[in-house]
């Protein structure tokens, strides 16, 4: 179990390596827009509003290494398991986005 452990924070380095390596300019949308209402900027409050990159993010990929590992070391039913995992932990993401994409603009105009 260690031994695939570290087998697996070795190739979760080398394939974020290999994934700064590539020459893919994918700035996030808060980082390419000039027009962009940020938290920290409207409130003064300190947020991280503003990302550099876009995907691949770091957890989601770790994620995906992870449940690869699953279905090659225990089969296909923790390969199961882990995917739903997968999907659990990568939905807040997904989900504030949609939220937000629904919510804000029906909270501005009732706002402003």
């Amino acid at each position: 179990m260690f031994c695939m452990g570290l087998a697996l924070l070795i190739s979760a380095i080398i394939v974020k390596q290999f994934d700064n390596s590539l020459s893919i300019d994918r700035a996030s949308p808060t980082a390419f827009f000039s027009d962009v209402n940020r938290v920290s900027i409207l409130s003064g409050w300190p947020a991280k509003d503003k990302s550099a990159t876009s995907f691949l993010g770091d957890h989601g990929m770790m994620l995906l290494i992870f449940s690869s590992f699953m279905l090659r070391y225990f089969g296909k039913k923790p390969f199961l398991q882990s995917s739903l995992g997968f999907i659990v932990f990568s939905l807040p993401r997904i989900m504030g986005g949609v939220i937000g994409l629904l919510i804000l603009p029906w909270a501005q105009y009732r706002l402003f």
